[in-house]
């Protein structure tokens, strides 16, 4: 695998991050090894994952915790993404060379259905818009992204969550 390959959602990166030039590189991918994991991760599974060496796995780690790209668990044995990169995860899906397909999809679905339609994703409990395109009359009107949203809202999507999210949003 080279960096200009794909992943499906939730795959997992396993390479030898040794062939990365640079340490930036080297870095970004242990950000997107903790994030496709889904689930706070010990020193040891980003080792395996990463290929990388403990002292400088745990080192960079320790960088990114204090820019709070990563946070520890309570326990401190296991890192999942922080605040910032959780949030730069979210700016990046609402940037416009991202959202300009899924809010076309959204339009048309707005026009044959002639219902107002919302994309919604759950973030540490509340839901946020992505993207929203509003029937009003016979006119189409587009919302403004990654507003907080009542989960109301969102209850058509609610239906194909899987339960463990539907539990989460509900505490």
């Amino acid at each position: 695998m080279n960096e200009l390959d794909t992943l499906e959602f939730g795959e997992v990166i396993k390479k030898d991050l040794g062939s990365e030039n640079s340490s930036m590189l080297r870095g970004i991918s242990i950000l997107e090894s903790l994030a496709s994991l889904r689930e706070p991760a010990s020193l040891a599974q980003l080792m395996q994952i990463t290929k990388m060496p403990k002292a400088s796995l745990h080192r960079t780690l320790a960088i990114f915790e204090e820019a709070g790209l990563v946070v520890r668990e309570p326990g401190g044995k296991t890192y999942a993404p922080g605040e910032r990169l959780s949030r730069l995860a979210l700016e990046t899906l609402c940037h416009d060379s991202v959202s300009a397909i899924r809010h076309g999809i959204l339009r048309k679905l707005v026009t044959d259905l002639k219902e107002t339609c919302n994309l919604a994703i759950l973030r540490r409990g509340e839901l946020f818009y992505l993207d929203r395109v509003e029937l009003i009359g016979h006119y189409v009107c587009t919302c403004p992204l990654a507003q907080s949203c009542h989960p109301t809202a969102v209850r058509a999507v609610n239906y194909s969550w899987p339960i463990s999210l539907k539990m989460s949003a509900l505490n």
